[in-house]
């Protein structure tokens, strides 16, 4: 089957792209992913919080190279709010993933997923366990 892309909705209430991305490692293979909504024009005023556990893989790129890795850009899923219908959902999980099935084999893989999180400067890959937690917090 081919590498697909799904809207993925840890939290209701995402119907914007987001303007940025921040991340910091914790305990080795924890990573902690914030994802700046609050700086849309028309946004929430919050950002998300994604926590995310088991993590065997990680990349990041400005939103320029997005195709390098993701060649079928031009079809992914889109916001359904009728301001933003132009821009890419800014959650989803890849599946199928070519990228997580290089891997393929080895224990440390097991259960993993791979989330590709898109904003309107970064763009982020992560090869992570399926429970990530979310919240949403007061921009800093």
């Amino acid at each position: 089957m081919d590498e697909h892309y799904l809207i993925w909705e840890p939290l209701p209430g995402i119907a914007c792209p987001c303007a940025g991305i921040s991340f910091s490692y914790h305990h080795k293979t924890d990573l902690h992913v914030l994802m700046h909504f609050s700086n849309v024009v028309d946004g929430p005023g919050q950002d998300l919080l994604l926590i995310f556990t088991g993590v065997v893989g990680f990349r990041w790129n400005p939103e320029d190279l997005g195709s390098v890795f993701h060649p079928a850009a031009q079809s992914l899923p889109k916001v359904a709010d009728s301001g933003w219908t132009d821009w890419t959902f800014p959650l989803l999980e890849v599946c199928n993933s070519r990228w997580l099935a290089t891997y393929e084999g080895y224990p440390s893989t097991q259960g993993r997923r791979h989330y590709y999180l898109v904003a309107m400067n970064d763009l982020v890959d992560v090869l992570a366990r399926p429970d990530v937690v979310a919240s949403w917090q007061s921009p800093r």
